[in-house]
C-alpha cells in the first residue's frame, strides 16, 4: 500500500503482488497522481483494475479525470452520492464514455480478489444522506496477507465514533480522515 503524496488531497494505491491495483481516490487536479503512479508502476502497465471514490470532494476525485485519459480502468466503485459540480459531472461523464462499469456500495458491501477483501463499513443509509458531503465518505476495511488497514476518507468525528462502535478487530494501519485535519 503507497500513500501518494499529491498535495492537498488524498490517493492510496494498493498492490496485489500480480499486476493488480486498486486506487482508493485520486487527490486533486494538479497532475501529481499520474506523476506518482509513473513513479511507481512499470512503463508497460497502463491499467488500474479498481478504482474507488471515497466521496465526491475535488480533492478526492481530481485527478481520476485525467488517470482515465492515461489508464484502462477496470472498475469504478462509490457511494453514489453526487455533487452538482462541473468537475464532477465531467469525471461522471469520462468514466461512462470510457465504458467503465461503475458500481455503488455502502455499508455491509465487499469486494474480493483471492485471499484479499475490501469491506465497506460506511456510509450506511443514515450517512450516505448526510448533509455534509464528507461525512458520506466511504470507509473501507482492507485484509491482505494477516495486515489490516482502515481507510476513512474524509468523514468527521460523528461519523469515525459511529464506525469506532461496529469494529471488532484492530487495525494495522490508520488512513487519518481528511488528510490529517483536526
Amino acid at each position: 500500500v503507497s500513500f501518494l503524496a499529491v498535495g492537498h488531497g488524498d490517493a492510496s494505491l494498493i498492490e496485489l503482488g500480480d499486476e493488480v491495483q486498486i486506487l482508493i481516490d485520486g487527490g486533486p487536479p494538479n497532475g501529481r497522481l499520474i506523476q506518482k503512479l509513473g513513479e511507481l508502476l512499470p512503463p508497460y502497465d497502463r491499467t488500474i483494475e479498481l478504482v474507488v471514490l471515497t466521496h465526491p470532494e475535488l480533492d478526492h476525485y481530481g485527478g481520476l479525470i485525467a488517470l482515465l485519459e492515461r489508464y484502462e480502468v477496470g472498475v469504478f466503485v462509490d457511494t453514489g452520492v453526487t455533487k452538482d459540480v462541473d468537475a464532477y459531472e465531467t469525471l461522471i461523464h469520462a468514466i461512462e464514455e470510457h465504458g467503465i462499469p461503475r458500481i455503488v456500495v455502502s455499508a455491509g458491501d465487499r469486494i474480493r480478489y483471492g485471499t484479499h477483501m475490501l469491506s465497506v463499513l460506511s456510509p450506511n443509509d443514515a450517512w450516505a444522506k448526510a448533509k455534509e458531503t464528507n461525512d458520506t465518505s466511504m470507509v473501507i476495511a482492507f485484509e491482505a496477507d494477516g495486515a489490516r488497514f482502515l481507510f476513512t476518507g474524509d468523514i468527521g468525528a460523528e461519523v469515525e465514533r459511529a464506525v469506532a462502535k461496529e469494529l471488532t478487530q484492530p487495525f494495522d494501519v490508520l488512513k487519518v480522515a481528511h488528510h490529517g485535519s483536526k
